[in-house]
């Protein structure tokens, strides 16, 4: 089911970001700059490639903004933590740069 909620702009990312910076609240941005970055350049290169399947930076982008804006719909606050199934693969990928980009705090979890 596609995700249908309002996008994260950069500028309201900075904000909510800036509310309360831990120091690794600097390191995540570097991270996320980093793909931007690549998203800019290489949209079409690949990103991720796991037993599940590969996503190219653009594809990467857009399911990582998409899950971004559904965290902020809901309600997300800065630093929050938000569970994230911890095994491997292009799932893992798209949910660790959603749960930075809205600013919150991935917590991996076993699958079991």
């Amino acid at each position: 089911m596609p995700i249908t909620s309002p996008r994260v702009s950069t500028r309201d990312y900075h904000r909510r970001m800036s509310a309360q910076v831990p120091p690794f609240a600097v390191h995540m941005e570097k991270i996320l700059d980093a793909v931007a970055e690549h998203v800019h350049r290489t949209p079409d290169r690949l990103a991720v490639v796991a037993e599940d399947g590969s996503l190219t930076y653009a594809e990467l982008h857009r399911r990582s903004h998409q899950l971004a804006s559904a965290l902020v719909a809901a309600g997300i606050e800065p630093q929050q933590p938000v569970g994230l199934d911890a095994t491997r693969g292009t799932g893992f990928v798209v949910g660790l740069l959603g749960i930075l980009r809205a600013g919150g705090a991935y917590l991996p979890m076993e699958p079991d």
